[in-house]
């Protein structure tokens, strides 16, 4: 079986995450219009018409662009309540997590290995410029169970994280499916990816999930991970790299010919993930897709 390509693939930026004024409106005569806002309007619709073509062949129009600003609109007659509640549902998650797409800091360091990457919200938000960042909920959450020990958190973590897997790439889900997270120095049942990704797993096994079949995979490095705080992007993914060829990382599910999800907490440069995907494609692996708590709001660790 060979990788199944998806508009995920290919966002427009580097994060991107749906308009908060995209909306679903009723109108007088019984039909409804599906707004989709801002200058990412078109790579949403696209998605819409990937994860929902039952609903989108009930568009006397499908998607149209615009004339009042950046945007696509679509008119639905006829749509049932069942219909309204997974359009709505559709508009509630992507106005959250963050598709993340190709940082332009790693070109010529990185090929095609890791096909896509959602974050379930950013690190920090603020409603208003004149107002102060503070941490969002998801960040809140991994910052408590990572620095205050409230180790609780992981399961309120993998929930949300479960959710944002199923909105996001369900429909890929064929054949043989493994969940995993980058290696780790030390007991790997300590880190809290190891812990999201354990109660993912098990939630996950818990649903009737059709076509595939799902795996978890222990990641574990025999010897420290590479010391790279302070290292340029590109020395850092060439530390990451003579780490995983050395023979240094133990997986206790094979990788071979599946879908990979690699659950991880945080997404800034993206190396650590893109040279983790790298070495299970190497593996074997069919795809890799990440999967993260939050995206940081730059997308350099040091340049």
């Amino acid at each position: 079986m060979g990788a199944i390509t998806s508009v995920l693939d290919r966002p427009p930026a580097s994060r991107v995450r749906l308009h908060a004024d995209s909306k679903l409106d009723q109108r007088n005569d019984g039909d409804s219009v599906l707004n989709l806002k801002g200058r990412h309007a078109a790579f949403y619709g696209d998605l819409f018409a990937e994860q929902h073509p039952d609903l989108l062949a009930k568009s006397n129009t499908g998607f149209r662009e615009s004339k009042h600003g950046p945007g696509r609109y679509a008119f639905f007659h006829d749509l049932t309540a069942d219909d309204t509640a997974e359009i709505e549902a559709f508009l509630d998650a992507y106005q959250k997590l963050v598709i993340v797409g190709r940082n332009r800091n790693l070109d010529g360091v990185f090929g095609n290995e890791l096909s896509s990457c959602v974050a379930f919200d950013y690190t920090f938000e603020r409603q208003h410029e004149s107002q102060p960042w503070t941490k969002t909920l998801i960040w809140q959450l991994v910052y408590d169970a990572k620095y205050r020990h409230c180790i609780g958190n992981a399961a309120t973590i993998a929930r949300f994280l479960k959710n944002a897997l199923l909105r996001a790439y369900e429909h890929l889900m064929i054949g043989p499916v493994v969940v995993t997270y980058p290696p780790a120095e030390g007991d790997p049942s300590e880190k809290l990816p190891h812990m999201v990704s354990t109660v993912m797993f098990e939630e996950l096994a818990q649903r009737s999930l059709s076509g595939c079949t799902l795996r978890h995979a222990r990641a574990f490095l025999s010897r420290g991970k590479p010391r790279i705080k302070e290292l340029q992007l590109a020395d850092k993914a060439e530390a990451w790299r003579e780490a995983l060829a050395s023979g240094r990382v133990s997986l206790s599910a094979n990788p071979e010919g599946a879908l990979v999800f690699v659950v991880d907490d945080l997404y800034e440069s993206g190396v650590t993930l893109r040279c983790f995907a790298e070495y299970l494609r190497a593996r074997g692996a069919r795809e890799v897709r990440g999967l993260v708590c939050a995206k940081a709001l730059r997308d350099t660790d040091n340049l």
